[in-house]
């Protein structure tokens, strides 16, 4: 499937089973299904994701050192600052966790490590650690990714590294007829609970069915 498939059915279906009711829940989550519904395609060098994955862990990577540095040679107090709130701490080491297996996962063979079930939990224990709140999101948008790709021909290593065998249902084809009637569909039910929820997160139903009382 493309990977605006992969976007638009990972955000609706999160949105759709999890429901934010405040906007913290809301923004929070709608960042989480984006990301938990594209991120396995990092490991395709052909995709979008994967050179955008590439340019951003490098930066992420450059700016640790850089921070590093400088905390040691003008003793700017970050280290301590960090250590010293807890939340800060896990937020930092869930957020360099998930970036550090990202970086693993896109060079180990497409459909592999990144779409298989091991994968999303050890993706899954570091979005836990950056906001516990955002875990559901992360999970269904996921497991949405795999499902979609597991429609196409191309083989999925469900299992892996546990075992090597591969699932394919061979029903649909990238950018094929199933793929953009699957877009369409989630792009429609995206937009609707884009608007949708933060009416309802700021009492729009609550006023209507007062106005009807």
């Amino acid at each position: 499937m493309k990977s605006r498939t992969h976007l638009v059915v990972g955000l609706s279906s999160s949105l759709l089973l999890v429901h934010p009711t405040d906007w913290h829940t809301f923004a929070v989550g709608a960042v989480t299904a984006v990301v938990g519904g594209t991120v396995s395609d990092i490991d395709s060098r052909m995709s979008r994701p994967h050179g955008r994955a590439t340019l951003i862990i490098a930066l992420i990577f450059l700016l640790v050192i850089g921070l590093v540095v400088a905390d040691g040679e003008y003793d700017l107090g970050l280290y301590r600052s960090i250590t010293g709130n807890e939340q800060t701490a896990d937020l930092i080491k869930g957020g360099l966790a998930f970036v550090l297996i990202c970086a693993l996962g896109m060079n180990i063979k497409h459909r592999a490590f990144m779409h298989s079930f091991f994968g999303m939990v050890a993706l899954t224990f570091c979005v836990f650690l950056m906001d516990p709140v955002a875990v559901p999101f992360f999970v269904i948008a996921f497991m949405a990714h795999i499902f979609l790709d597991f429609l196409n021909s191309y083989d999925i290593y469900f299992f892996y590294p546990f075992s090597f065998c591969k699932y394919s249902l061979r029903i649909a084809e990238d950018d094929g007829f199933l793929d953009r009637i699957i877009f369409m569909l989630g792009t429609a039910l995206s937009i609707w609970l884009l608007v949708l929820i933060p009416a309802d997160i700021m009492g729009f139903f609550s006023w209507l069915a007062e106005i009807k009382n």
